[in-house]
């Protein structure tokens, strides 16, 4: 498994999930893992399947709804 643990006031995991959830891809948002808020800006990946043009592509999204995060907060566009 790999742990990603995103930057500072960045896309909401919780949102990130429910996102990747809807496109039928898994990740485990990070505050199910605790009893308090310590991981609530991480998520985990499963990494012990095979990698494959599925896999890539999945990653490819996380990363493009990420970044496209991050460029909402830059422009003032996430209502922070």
């Amino acid at each position: 498994m790999l742990w990603v643990e995103m930057p500072p006031d960045t896309l909401n995991v919780r949102t990130l999930f429910i996102k990747a959830r809807n496109a039928g891809i898994g990740i485990a948002p990070g505050h199910i893992f605790a009893t308090d808020n310590r991981y609530d800006r991480c998520f985990r990946l499963n990494a012990g399947f095979g990698y494959n043009a599925d896999v890539e592509q999945a990653i490819a999204q996380l990363a493009q709804w990420c970044i496209q995060s991050q460029q909402q907060d830059e422009s003032g566009q996430n209502g922070r």
